[in-house]
This record gives structure tokens, sequence and C-alpha cells, in this order.
């Protein structure tokens, strides 16, 4: 699998999780951050204000939301004075499947 094939299948994981959440704003402002990752990094720095324009919600609405993305669990945030924050996907794994052993083996 390509290094871009990789970025893509993780990202769509990543919005998939993001979706069982059921938290419509999230996921809106997770997909705009999505967009603008840069697939060699990992990493995305939009600024809140080019998220809201692009969602048409205000700039508190966004901030609001990525506060709620990071306490979930879901975005990683570093707040950086005097320039965009740089946001990384934090990808979580389903509970592993129990497997049953038949009683004959055991």
């Amino acid at each position: 699998m390509s290094a871009k094939s990789r970025f893509l299948t993780t990202l769509m994981h990543w919005l998939n999780g993001l979706r069982r959440d059921r938290d419509p704003w999230a996921l809106a402002v997770a997909f705009e951050i999505g967009r603008q990752i840069d697939p060699n990094l990992w990493e995305a720095w939009p600024s809140v204000r080019s998220i809201a324009k692009n969602l048409r919600v205000s700039e508190p609405t966004v901030r609001a939301v990525i506060v709620r993305l990071e306490t979930r669990g879901h975005l990683a945030v570093e707040r950086r004075p005097e320039r965009e924050d740089r946001y990384r996907m934090i990808i979580k794994r389903r509970r592993a499947e129990t497997t049953c052993i038949p009683v004959a083996h055991l």
C-alpha cells in the first residue's frame, strides 16, 4: 500500500470514528481540518477563521468544537501563540474482538 493510500485510509478511519459520536458539528470541523492535513506530515494548521468561513458558523463555535474533539480524544492540538494552531488526528482503535475456543480443544 502506498503512503498516500495509507494516509487516505487512516483519514477515513478517523472520520468514521467521529461519525460514531453522533456530533454533526464535530464531524464537520474534523472534515475541514482533514481536508487540509499534509499527507507527508500528517498535520494541518488551518485557521479557525477559515474553518468558520467554510462551514458558515462563528469562530467561537469552531473553537468550542475543537475543544470537544480534543477532550474526546480525537484531535491533538498544539497551540502556538501568534501562529495558527497545529492539529493531528488521533486514531482510536476498536476493542479487540474476543475469540472463543471450543471446549474440545481445552
